[in-house]
């Protein structure tokens, strides 16, 4: 019976590590880029947001 739990925690303390490093690189490769129309429109929808504070005017709510 030690020979199996020797194995058990084998598989856990290795298996663990490489798992969520496995994770990671899929979740790396799987990230897709924005278009540079994609970034316009977040820089715009940003600045829409923030600018009527910079100008002291409270902000509207949508």
């Amino acid at each position: 019976m030690g020979a199996i739990t020797e194995n058990l925690w084998l598989i856990v303390v290795a298996g663990g590590p490489i798992l969520i490093a496995v994770l990671i690189v899929f979740a790396l490769t799987q990230r897709r880029k924005r278009t540079a129309a994609e970034k316009q429109a977040t820089e715009r929808a940003t600045a829409e947001l923030y600018s009527p504070r910079d100008r002291g005017a409270p902000p509207h709510n949508n």
